[in-house]
């Protein structure tokens, strides 16, 4: 009798050891990502019209920064959803291509000047600070304390010590032999969006010497790429949205794959559903279910989305000839 008690009791403690160390499987969501799968609808609550292509949208409080070609940043007033008004601008430069909004100060940017530092204090009256050139076409940049890394195209990864906005100074450049566009940042690590064809990690702890310590591959053109939680998702030009999460800041693993039908420029999230802007075929939320990425809504946005960002219940999108949309959005 004790002694088929003692087998009992030895199976029993055997199925709960197994079932608490079972690892997850790879496309197990994570618990910090708020899933929703609701479906998705979208519908133009305002416009700005604008006379040259807009590639990159930033969001903060009542203004919008608009990147444009040939003229700068357009300061937008979207206090009024319905009636954006420009304001202001900066256009010292030619061709900004994406804005980042850092306290008082705007970092963008500029395919032919280099990146771009503008006091916008005062939204009615930017200034610019400085304009530091580098090499290759630079086509976003990120800030995170005092420190901004700019994407330069062939021009590589450029870090800069921005303490003094007047003479921002540069501490490395790396990574001239690929063909950086787009990053996002997560504790002392870089995710890049490389063009040719792969996702690029980089440890930035010695912001003086970073090290490329892993890359996954894309198929296509990547472009832009996003961080939220322990989560990434990047896009590439012919349609391919990838969602990653990290075991490690050093070993993201593939979650889900989706493929979209026109050219995926830029992706942002709000943490419950993903925004891609996707070229002629306008704007794309994803949803994720069951690990997997799903369509749940889409709008034309009548000329070329290039960059999207969300801001509560609003998306704002950089839509080419098409200047500024601006759409309300539910989930249902």
């Amino acid at each position: 009798m004790v002694r088929r008690i003692s087998l009992c009791l030895i199976l029993v403690l055997a199925v709960l050891f197994w079932g608490c160390t079972q690892v997850p499987e790879d496309n197990e969501e994570d618990d910090d990502f708020i899933i929703d799968t609701s479906e998705v609808y979208f519908e133009l609550e305002g416009e700005l019209e604008t006379e040259n292509d807009n590639f990159g949208v930033e969001i903060s409080g009542n203004y919008a920064y608009l990147s444009t070609y040939t003229e700068g940043v357009i300061v937008v007033d979207i206090s009024d959803i319905t009636s954006p008004k420009r304001v202001s601008s900066l256009n010292s430069t030619y061709w900004a291509r994406n804005a980042f909004l850092s306290g008082d100060y705007l970092y963008y940017a500029d395919r032919d000047a280099g990146m771009v530092i503008a006091d916008v204090s005062n939204p009615l009256n930017p200034s610019v600070k400085s304009i530091k050139f580098v090499e290759g076409y630079p086509e976003n940049v990120i800030v995170e304390g005092n420190y901004a890394y700019l994407a330069a195209d062939y021009g590589g990864l450029v870090i800069f010590d921005v303490t003094d906005k007047n003479n921002p100074q540069i501490l490395s450049n790396i990574m001239n032999y690929r063909t950086i566009e787009n990053l996002c940042i997560k504790d002392n690590t870089l995710f890049i969006a490389d063009y040719d064809g792969s996702m690029c990690i980089v440890d930035i702890t010695d912001r003086e010497n970073p090290m490329l310590i892993g890359e996954r591959d894309i198929d296509g053109c990547p472009m832009d790429i996003c961080c939220y939680e322990n989560n990434i998702f990047a896009c590439e030009r012919y349609g391919n949205v990838y969602w990653y999460q990290m075991d490690s800041l050093y070993s993201p693993h593939f979650v889900s794959k989706i493929s979209l039908n026109g050219e995926a420029w830029g992706i942002c999230t709000n943490g419950k559903q993903i925004f891609v802007a996707n070229g002629d075929d306008g704007i794309v939320s994803l949803k994720m279910s069951g690990g997997e990425l799903e369509l749940s809504g889409k709008k034309s946005t009548e000329y070329w989305a290039y960059d999207v960002k969300v801001s509560a219940d609003k998306v704002f999108v950089a839509d080419g000839l098409g200047g500024m949309k601006i759409y309300g959005y539910t989930a249902e």
